[in-house]
């Protein structure tokens, strides 16, 4: 897994490619809990564009981080899942739990309304 992470009108916005799974999505989670307590971030948006398969684990992390930016009054979103990580969000009902969007635009967009 690879990951890279940049700000947009104060987004955090955290890239994974490849297999999202297991101890890096650990390792994940401790430099998403440490974005989400930047001053400077308003909402974090995780892009999985380039994730090709997601784990169990790595579900518990999104979920953990999703629950964690709602407690600090931050928003929060994923986008660009391929079809079978969105399947997995469907299946496991974690659409509900959290927004998924198909593009990084339409995430972008939701998170700067949110903030107004």
């Amino acid at each position: 897994m690879k990951t890279s992470y940049h700000m947009e009108d104060a987004v955090c916005i955290a890239n994974v490619e490849g297999s999202f799974m297991n101890v890096q999505a650990q390792q994940f989670k401790s430099k998403l809990q440490a974005l989400l307590e930047d001053p400077a971030s308003e909402a974090l948006l995780i892009n999985l564009e380039k994730t090709v398969r997601i784990d169990s684990i790595a579900l518990g992390v999104i979920t953990i981080i999703s629950k964690k930016a709602k407690q600090e009054q931050l928003g929060f979103a994923v986008c660009q899942p391929n079809e079978l990580v969105a399947s997995i969000f469907r299946v496991t009902k974690l659409h509900q739990v959290f927004s998924v969007f198909k593009t990084k635009e339409e995430a972008l967009t939701h998170l700067k309304n949110k903030e107004t």
